[in-house]
């Protein structure tokens, strides 16, 4: 009978793993499967260390993690902020925690077996046996999962710790392993105690109040950071400058402060305000700057916006209180465009809509032609049962104001241009025609675009303030939208400009003040003085809430939600 050969590889690999048995007691203590089975599985405890007993000890927070691979327990302090103590890294490090504490044994002295010398002598040729009674083990009991719940006391190496509730991991494991419902949790968090709100010093005028409440904030100051974007957004493009100015004046009753005057700046790039006050002759107070540019904080918090400053709005600039009484035409069309809530025309009509009985309207409005401003503003006044602000009857009557009997035209601006110059004694006519010959034309005729003669104007240094040279381009005749630079520069230095006087024109239509740095340069336009607006449209008024009216009684629109105005 034929055998199957023997297969020398598999003969030596027997071999092989014949010499690697012990020739010792060997006693196996499998964990593997413990580990496998309850790796990545931590039982989470919420406990506390109560050490008041102690001299200046307390109540501390603990975290218990429970490594049910290896029977191991970890513990860490939860330290709270501003507490005092320094934050160590663990309480205590991961390894198991015997149930009784006690002396500390000898090297050696705990093994995990006992193994008897039963024959011969140490080393080669004795004979070993393992103590199956384990007469020399030391008994070693630690904590595990079963000692390990709510309201459980566990020693840590003399510290008594007193579990207090667990997470719902936890809880799952004792309920699908001991059949043990979690129990009602102890209440072991202190009581916090009130925060104290951090108590900003007043600003005390050194440096800008950004900077000085940057560094308030943090232990090593740290600049405020700017808003790079919104200041390429918003700063001077060509003819927009960007900038809101209004007028003002000081709220209070005091005789020699009544009659003072201040022009507010702000600048939408940066939301900064800066704050003029223009020469008043014989007053007796210094003209000059009042409040350098800068960010200013809101009284009911955060800084002010371009929103929060309006015709009829109370603003306290550290700690002075003003009245805005004006605003110039930039600012109310940049109002208007922008649909600020003031100068939300839709928003206001809407809300007149609710605020006008149908009766009233009809008795008061229907009946008339045209008012003056003054009479439109008390008869709004008077009909409507909401109050709205100086603002928002503003932007009504500029959307049906009548046409304005003195007209800011290209030759009223060009002659105030001249007598600017002629004052100054500006003659460097031939520069400016060569530097505006140098700008890119089309077919060489002569027409520039209107960017480029202000760019020119402002780089040769043409004695005229922005808002003169601004409404001097505005108006100059544009053939296709470009500027004949040689008809400018000649209209500019006209002989008969000389001999020519600047018409008389009242303070409340148009100005051009001679201070260098009183913010108000060129046109300026008084839309809240009776001179201003020649007279309101009441028809059209009248006719436009009509239809609005009836449009909202037929659901054509909604319902307009409620509106406050200041």
């Amino acid at each position: 009978m034929s055998t199957e050969p023997a297969d020398p590889y598999f003969v030596h690999r027997k071999n092989q793993a014949a010499t690697m048995q012990p020739h010792r007691p060997y006693e196996k203590c499998d964990t593997l499967k413990q580990f496998l089975d309850n790796d990545r599985k931590v039982l989470r405890f919420y406990c506390i260390w109560d050490n008041s007993s102690e001299m200046f000890g307390d109540v501390r927070e603990l975290v218990l993690h429970y490594f049910l691979a290896d029977d191991t327990i970890e513990i860490r302090e939860v330290i709270r902020a501003n507490s005092g103590r320094d934050a160590a890294p663990k309480f205590l490090r991961r390894s198991k925690v015997p149930k009784e504490v006690g002396a500390l044994h000898k090297p050696g002295e705990i093994t995990e077996r006992t193994i008897l010398n039963v024959f011969g002598p140490m080393g080669h040729g004795g004979r070993y046996i393992l103590d199956s009674l384990k007469t020399g083990a030391v008994d070693k009991s630690c904590y595990t999962d079963a000692d390990l719940t709510i309201g459980a006391k566990v020693n840590v190496w003399g510290r008594e710790v007193t579990v207090c509730d667990m997470d719902e991991f936890t809880a799952h494991h004792y309920a699908s392993k001991f059949s043990v419902a979690k129990n009602t949790p102890i209440h072991y968090k202190q009581t916090e105690a009130a925060k104290i709100e951090r108590e900003i010093p007043p600003y005390n005028g050194w440096g800008s109040e950004e900077d000085s409440r940057a560094n308030c904030l943090k232990l090593i100051a740290q600049a405020p950071k700017r808003d790079f974007i919104k200041f390429m957004k918003k700063d001077r493009q060509g003819l927009d400058s960007h900038v809101l100015r209004f007028f003002a004046r000081l709220d209070t009753n005091r005789p020699i402060d009544m009659d003072r005057t201040f022009i507010i700046s702000f600048f939408l790039s940066d939301d900064t305000i800066s704050v003029f006050e223009p020469e008043k002759r014989n007053s007796g107070i210094v003209h000059g700057k009042f409040i350098e540019r800068s960010k200013i904080m809101n009284p009911s918090g955060g800084y002010y916006q371009a929103e929060d400053i309006y015709v009829g709005a109370v603003v306290n600039f550290r700690s002075h209180q003003f009245v805005i009484t004006d605003a110039d035409e930039y600012a109310l069309s940049y109002a208007e465009q922008h649909k600020f809530p003031e100068a939300d025309l839709t928003r206001i009509m809407d809300a007149l809509c609710d605020s006008i009985p149908e009766n009233v309207l009809n008795e008061e409005f229907a009946q008339k032609e045209s008012v003056s401003y003054v009479d439109f503003v008390e008869l709004i006044e008077a009909s409507s049962h909401m109050k709205l602000s100086q603002h928002a009857i503003l932007v009504i009557a500029r959307k049906y104001a009548n046409e304005s009997a003195l007209k800011i035209t290209y030759d009223l601006v060009l002659k105030l241009c001249r007598y600017r110059l002629q004052k100054m004694n500006f003659d460097r006519y031939d520069e400016l025609r060569k530097a505006l010959s140098q700008c890119p034309s089309e077919d060489n005729d002569n027409l520039i675009d209107p960017a480029d003669v202000y760019r020119v104007c402002a780089g040769v240094g043409l004695p005229l303030k922005n808002d003169l040279l601004t409404a001097l381009i505005q108006k100059v005749p544009k053939p296709n939208g470009r500027v004949d630079y040689k008809s400018f520069v000649e209209e500019l230095n006209s002989i008969e400009a000389a001999e020519e006087n600047v018409p008389f024109i009242p303070d409340s239509r148009l100005t051009v003040p001679d201070e260098e740095k009183s913010g108000w340069f060129g046109l300026r336009n008084f839309h809240c003085s009776p001179d201003a607006i020649p007279g309101v449209n009441i028809k059209s008024f009248y006719d436009d809430l009509v239809a609005l009216k009836q449009a909202q009684a037929q659901s054509l629109s909604p319902k307009p939600k409620s509106v406050h105005f200041s």
